[in-house]
């Protein structure tokens, strides 16, 4: 997936306290990225423009954000308006690959010396492919890789020996990633 320069991300997973949370979003390898990001019966608009971050939470957004163990209190005034700053930053909600195509692609790649094993053929988004799983006492990476052409991993499935479930799916490979800053952000500093 080195060649790639953006990608459709979704990740499904459950937060510390076993909530579901989604994150999709449209990543460049250039730093820009838009998205959305939905817990707790809420939802935030994501974008990075290279290294400036910018979250939109909507209420059920920041109630759950904020329920979280060492989150930080969110004024009133921040709730449905563009903040940029420390606040906007995805490591505070666990969804920080969600605007990182090359941590996404590490997380679900590395190499942990685990025993693998690989079936296929396989059909994923219309594409062939084979999965290769790799385990061992901590858990499991299963990928789809494509059969034809360069290899690419079109989706990853992380499981940790507890009930930690990851799923990445790839999608819309090279496609533009179009990022605007939003007019008004109010800076969380």
């Amino acid at each position: 997936m080195e060649q790639q320069t953006s990608a459709s991300l979704t990740l499904d997973y459950r937060d510390g306290q076993g909530r579901p949370v989604r994150a999709e979003s449209s990543v460049a390898t250039n730093g820009d990225c838009v998205g959305t990001l939905t817990a707790g019966g809420g939802r935030a608009q994501v974008i990075h423009i290279g290294p400036a971050h910018y979250l939109k939470g909507d209420p059920a957004f920041w109630t759950w954000a904020t329920r979280r163990p060492d989150a930080p209190t969110v004024p009133r005034l921040w709730v449905g308006r563009w903040v940029q700053g420390w606040l906007a930053q995805l490591e505070a909600y666990g969804a920080d690959t969600m605007c990182s195509l090359t941590d996404a692609v590490a997380d679900l790649t590395a190499d942990f010396g685990g025993k693998k094993r690989e079936t296929g053929p396989r059909n994923h988004l219309g594409h062939p492919t084979v999965s290769v799983t790799q385990s061992n006492q901590t858990g499991s990476i299963t990928l789809d890789i494509t059969t034809t052409g360069p290899a690419v991993v079109l989706r990853g499935v992380q499981k940790s020996a507890g009930s930690t479930t990851v799923t990445t799916t790839f999608t819309h490979l090279n496609v533009p990633v179009h990022a605007k800053a939003p007019a008004g952000a109010v800076d969380s500093v």
